[in-house]
């Protein structure tokens, strides 16, 4: 799967490049550059780092050219705009999982979540 669309890419690159030379009258080099490709992205475990913005920043809320950690008029009344009283679906989503495998929908394996209010319930994890 990865090559059919790695190849497909080619072929979009390369079919850009020609549409370049005929309708530009310039070679791609000229503004991708000759240097080579960047060295590729390498995909590295982010949990610590997650862990810290979650235990940091997770009540943040822009409020001005700031942000604040408490829930002000304009946030709440935001809130209720978008949702209209409801739970927010992210977390209606949540209840559902409950109640249908009756277990937490997180998998702690780093430790307990890093906000309290948000950590697993003792006694409905499934082993």
């Amino acid at each position: 799967m990865w090559e059919l669309h790695l190849q497909m890419e080619l072929a979009h690159l390369q079919q850009a490049a020609d549409l370049l030379r005929r309708h530009d009258g310039r070679e791609p080099e000229e503004i991708v550059g000759s240097a080579g490709l960047p060295e590729p992205v390498t995909f590295e475990p982010n949990k610590d780092y997650l862990r810290h913005l979650l235990a940091t920043q997770i009540d943040l809320t822009k409020l001005g050219e700031g942000y604040v950690t408490e829930a002000h008029e304009r946030f709440e009344w935001m809130q209720q705009q978008v949702h209209d009283g409801q739970k927010p679906p992210s977390e209606q989503v949540i209840d559902m999982h409950r109640e249908r495998f009756g277990d937490e929908y997180r998998i702690e394996t780093e430790g307990p979540h890093p906000v309290e209010g948000l950590r697993a319930e003792e006694g409905v994890r499934r082993a």
